[in-house]
């Protein structure tokens, strides 16, 4: 895959660029090409929509952060619902300021998945577990074999309170962590003992 890279002006003291290319391209293209430089957290986002539950299986956002984890950094990835006046000066301002506890309480490789409501009041936040996400999803024609993905979240009952998705419709900032390993290892361990050659 080819990638471009571009300088971005944010005055002397920021040194920053832009790539094209995903999410966990600019990762893996920092940690390779500016190997000089070794994080000492990977921030991925603002994205604008929530990556909630199942989201995180098809989110660039989260992928970044899983992909700074590869490299054992500690990452942290932000989202918010995508509506107008949201403030994102307050998103950033919320994981600035909790960022030391969060780095205490984080090991090698640790990613913290954090979604945000409407910032334009102080909210709570709550530690929880993720949540199953469910859309009611339209393939929209928008031109000769071209397709947009739209739709929207649906009510279900597979949640259990305790759980982002939930939380997040009660006004709660909710953080959970996250790892990229998703092995089934009670099934891994099944298979192992009960599987005949």
């Amino acid at each position: 895959t080819t990638v471009k890279l571009k300088r971005c002006d944010f005055g002397d003291r920021i040194r920053a660029y832009s790539l094209t290319g995903t999410p966990a391209d600019c990762v893996k293209f920092a940690k390779n090409v500016f190997s000089d430089f070794q994080p000492d957290v990977v921030f991925s986002g603002i994205n604008v929509g929530e990556n909630l539950g199942t989201d995180i299986l098809y989110s660039g956002t989260v992928s970044a952060a899983l992909e700074g984890a590869v490299y054992h950094h500690v990452a942290i990835a932000l989202s918010s619902v995508p509506r107008a006046g949201n403030s994102y000066e307050a998103i950033a301002r919320f994981a600035m300021e909790h960022l030391d506890r969060l780095l205490k309480v984080s090991g090698e490789g640790t990613v913290w998945n954090i979604n945000f409501p409407m910032m334009n009041e102080p909210r709570q936040y709550v530690f929880t577990k993720l949540g199953t996400q469910i859309y009611s999803d339209y393939y929209e024609p928008v031109g000769e074999d071209e397709y947009l993905l739209t739709g929207s979240p649906i009510s279900h009952e597979e949640n259990e309170d305790d759980c982002d998705v939930e939380w997040m419709k009660r006004g709660f900032i909710t953080i959970t962590p996250i790892v990229f390993d998703r092995t089934d290892y009670a099934k891994l361990s099944l298979l192992r003992e009960k599987w005949e050659a």
